[in-house]
């Protein structure tokens, strides 16, 4: 009852606008705007919302302290969870969360052809029709940074999405380049996200009774949770992440098995490491 299988020409009758090949319909799906969605999330009375930099964590007695680049006390919580993408492993001080910064882009359009497009396209890359009303076509996934490699220059970005558009569309289209948005993913080495409890790494690297561990016999950071590391599906991502962390810090059933559940363990590297005997060899840089 939630998606079913269409073929090109009926596609078109939903979309508003010709696929290239047959596909699959959601028909409740819907594009949320990420800046609309967390400010509808953050308009709680429950929840106080203060923006600050934040340089590190810091545990005094039964609480975390968050401080900031002064070391001042921005907030004091029992528990935390980090979602700070690629700052995520340095503020909970962790050596063994490995991950990329990935660049992208989304290239801004408008063709005549396509004023007609009322649902979101996607496959060999993405079309669809943002708040704004302006069109979207992206994204490119780029070198990360750091590599050798240079990342795409504007002109380049727009030219790879432009044939991401001519190859979702089943007739080509006269498309002008108005803009673009640019951005980073924090991507983990696996391609998963890092979901979960934190460990505390030094206490299980010392332990050599846990060199051939599961995950529930690691030690853990007390009340210390991540999530990051989501890359280019976030918002598909971190709504379950947040309901398994919910889960696990209040001790109710997973939401998800526990395969999937150790399969975004921020643990896992760790875990990985201590089966092979390796411990904390040669993580400084957690990349």
């Amino acid at each position: 009852e939630h998606v079913e299988w269409l073929s090109a020409g009926q596609a078109a009758h939903h979309l508003g606008v010709a696929p290239a090949r047959d596909g699959l319909w959601w028909p409740e799906g819907r594009l949320v705007s990420p800046g609309q969605w967390i400010r509808a999330l953050l308009d709680d009375p429950a929840i106080t919302f203060v923006q600050a930099a934040v340089d590190a964590l810091e545990r005094v007695g039964g609480d975390w302290l968050v401080l900031g680049a002064r070391r001042e006390a921005i907030a004091r919580a029992p528990l935390v969870i980090v979602a700070a993408a690629g700052e995520s492993p340095r503020l909970i001080a962790s050596r063994m969360l490995p991950f990329q910064p990935v660049p992208g882009q989304v290239t801004f359009v408008r063709a005549d052809e396509l004023q007609s497009l009322r649902a979101g396209l996607g496959g060999d890359g993405t079309l669809l029709r943002a708040p704004d009303g302006q069109l979207a076509v992206g994204a490119t996934y780029e070198t990360p940074i750091g590599a050798a490699s240079a990342p795409l220059d504007e002109r380049m970005a727009s030219h790879s999405n432009l044939a991401r558009l001519e190859r979702l569309l089943a007739v080509p289209v006269e498309a002008r380049v108005e803009g673009r948005y640019g951005g980073v993913r924090c991507v983990a080495r696996d391609r998963l996200p890092y979901a979960g409890a934190v460990a505390d790494e030094d206490a299980a690297v010392a332990n050599e009774r846990l060199r051939g561990a599961h995950p529930e016999d690691l030690p853990r950071r007390t009340r210390l949770f991540a999530s990051f590391a989501h890359g280019s599906r976030g918002l598909t991502f971190v709504a379950l992440a947040a309901e398994l962390i919910a889960a696990q810090a209040e001790g109710e059933p997973l939401p998800v098995e526990r395969a999937l559940a150790d399969a975004v363990d921020p643990a896992r590297v760790l875990l990985r490491r201590l089966r092979r005997g390796a411990g904390l060899r040669g993580t400084a840089g957690p990349r």
